[in-house]
């Protein structure tokens, strides 16, 4: 608790860097497949 005033999410990515290098990469292959989804749904109609 050393900066209250900074968002729990960025302490936890100044603390975790490899960690959350991961769950960006993993954001943003989730985001890849929703965008292929809509997509698909696009060329289907």
């Amino acid at each position: 608790m050393n900066t209250p005033k900074q968002p729990i999410t960025t302490k936890v990515t100044i603390d975790t860097g490899v960690f959350d290098r991961e769950l960006v990469e993993r954001a943003c292959r989730e985001i890849k497949a929703n965008k292929e989804k809509l997509g698909s749904k696009k060329s289907v109609k």
